[in-house]
């Protein structure tokens, strides 16, 4: 097990204090106007080794957040039915649209991970957040 330290920005929902899912890892700034479907979860960025995935399920890390306003709006959405991640992990500081799309969809926000983090995670690691830490558990199988 791995801890990495960051700056939790939103709790999510006040019943859930630790989330444990696999990670999604998209290696590169990601937006969900553009990025990603808003009506399926499914990540449809051409370039992205995440292509054609979906985000449900999922702790979303990515380095940092891009784009529009309009994000806030999706990320809200497809969490309230059921197609957003558990939680999100960046290495930058956090932006403030999505700060408010992960606050209306109760979704648990970690900014300014350890950059070792991303050295260490790959897609599919079973990791649990909890307050401002992340731990890696181990690699799904």
């Amino acid at each position: 097990m791995k801890v990495f330290k960051g700056k939790r920005i939103v709790k999510g929902s006040a019943q859930l204090d630790t989330i444990s899912a696999p990670c999604l890892l998209c290696p590169h700034s990601f937006s969900f106007l553009g990025d990603i479907d808003s009506h399926s979860g499914k990540i449809i960025r051409i370039d992205s080794p995440c292509k054609d995935m979906h985000i449900s399920q999922q702790i979303l890390a990515f380095t940092a957040s891009k784009g529009s306003s309009s994000g806030c709006v999706i990320l809200s959405s497809l969490a309230k039915e059921g197609k957003g991640p558990v939680a999100i992990i960046t290495l930058q500081p956090a932006d403030y649209n999505l700060v408010e799309g992960a606050i209306l969809g109760e979704i648990p926000f970690l900014a300014e991970i350890d950059p070792q983090f991303f050295k260490e995670i790959q897609t599919g690691m079973q990791i649990t957040i909890q307050g401002n830490t992340c731990t890696l558990l181990e690699k799904e199988q």
